[in-house]
């Protein structure tokens, strides 16, 4: 399995100018599991449930030392070429490890001409993808702006206004680059670099993925599972213990359409072991 040394920035910037348009078979869609098996597991079926197999160029999982079973269910998703697998020893937390799922994308395109990659979807390991369009609609619109960064403004206490990470279409020909700040490690891992991609002049642009009920997201589940796994030496710990309920990004239907997909998700899966949940996911691809 892939391997990145150092992860507290980025070390391979993107190199390659594919001179292609961005389009759903060229985006790679990358995500950061820790200790969320059910979520993992639902993220990556509503990936196929949604998209298809060919609705989507690569799917990269970084797993960040899970002891949940996530680790176990997503080494049989790699093993049968259904995701692709960072596995780490450790926790390296959200920020490092996205950074090196980045490297590990620059490192493959620089390497394998074949493979185009000219975007990459930045998902929550606690969100689900429910429309089929997504990514057309989303990389149409990168495409037409030129967007460095496709995202949904976020008003609260926190973001201010900030592009949530949760989802997050990234063109890292413009992003993944020395002059643009790389994910950092704190409460809000993406904040740099929205802030030096402005300060480049580079365009973010707007794409409501969860306002327009292309993605739900519950929020703070990573969260919910460190005070339930009694994870004191997470450096998160104290803040987790007042911040465990789901906010779904504000979105007054984001209840209904959870319940919905998670009725349909708990009929067609029933139980998550390893090897039927990628025989289902190879039926469905």
């Amino acid at each position: 399995m892939a391997d990145i040394d150092d992860h507290s920035t980025k070390s391979v910037p993107w190199s390659i100018k594919s001179n292609t348009l961005k389009g759903p078979s060229t985006t790679a869609i990358l995500a950061v599991n820790y200790n969320t098996k059910h979520l993992i597991a639902q993220l990556i079926w509503s990936i196929y449930n949604s998209l298809g197999k060919n609705g989507f160029a690569k799917l990269l999982v970084i797993d960040n030392g899970s002891v949940d079973g996530s680790k176990e269910l997503l080494q049989v998703l790699h093993h049968n070429n259904l995701i692709e697998l960072i596995e780490n020893e450790q926790n390296l937390y959200h920020g490092p490890a996205l950074n090196q799922g980045f490297d590990y994308l620059a490192t493959i395109r620089g390497h394998k001409t074949e493979d185009v990659i000219n975007a990459v979807w930045v998902l929550d390991s606690d969100c689900v993808v429910l429309r089929n369009d997504v990514l057309k609609d989303s990389t149409s619109l990168m495409n037409q702006s030129k967007a460095a960064i496709l995202g949904q403004p976020l008003a609260d206490t926190w973001h201010a206004g900030d592009f949530g990470l949760h989802s997050l279409l990234i063109d890292p020909e413009q992003v993944w680059q020395k002059q643009i700040t790389s994910f950092e490690e704190h409460g809000e891992p993406s904040k740099h670099i929205q802030e030096s991609c402005k300060s480049a002049n580079l365009v973010l642009q707007t794409f409501n993925f969860t306002r327009d009920g292309y993605v739900v997201h519950l929020g703070r589940s990573t969260l919910a599972q460190i005070v339930k796994m009694n994870d004191h030496d997470n450096i998160y710990h104290d803040w987790a213990l007042t911040h465990t309920e789901p906010h779904y990004a504000g979105e007054a239907n984001g209840v209904k359409l959870y319940r919905e997909f998670k009725t349909n998700f708990d009929a067609q899966v029933k139980e998550i072991v390893p090897s039927k949940f990628a025989g289902l996911l190879q039926d469905m691809a």
